[in-house]
């Protein structure tokens, strides 16, 4: 009888973690928003995405802004790539180079806003983003220049 009660206790357990972990994920899809910004004296590019647009501009006061829906795989994509990545640790990571510290690059960050969180890295080296969010800031970069070519 104990082992009958302790199976069942492992399977309500393991269906309820399971049914809570859908239930994040289906939170990080629907609330998520990723910006990339990047910007020197003379350039600025900011890039922010949600589950409905993609949205930027290159206009530092933002009265121009181009926006676009964001298409399903792009998002599905995103989120994905979201999912190899610990936001708490965001705000550590190192970049790679820093030639943004002698007008060699753009300064770049890229923030995530979850659950009313925000996790944002250090400023790096516009086109050398850090190993731990390379494929991801690639593919920001990416559905930009998609909704541009259309």
């Amino acid at each position: 009888m104990k082992i009958i009660f302790s199976l069942l206790v492992i399977v309500i357990c393991s269906i309820e973690c399971n049914r809570q972990h859908s239930q994040n994920s289906n939170q990080v899809q629907d609330d998520m928003v990723i910006t990339y910004e990047a910007n020197t004296r003379g350039f600025y590019e900011k890039i922010w995405i949600t589950k409905s647009s993609v949205s930027f501009s290159n206009d530092r006061s933002l009265k121009i802004v181009v926006s676009s829906k964001c298409q399903s795989e792009d998002w599905e994509d995103l989120v994905a790539l979201m999912k190899e990545i610990k936001l708490q640790e965001l705000p550590e990571l190192e970049p790679p180079s820093k030639m943004h510290q002698y007008d060699g690059a753009a300064m770049a960050t890229l923030k995530v806003e979850l659950n009313n969180t925000v996790y944002k890295t250090k400023i790096f080296d516009h086109g050398h983003p850090p190993k731990a969010i390379s494929q991801l800031v690639n593919k920001v970069l990416s559905i930009k220049e998609m909704v541009v070519k259309h």
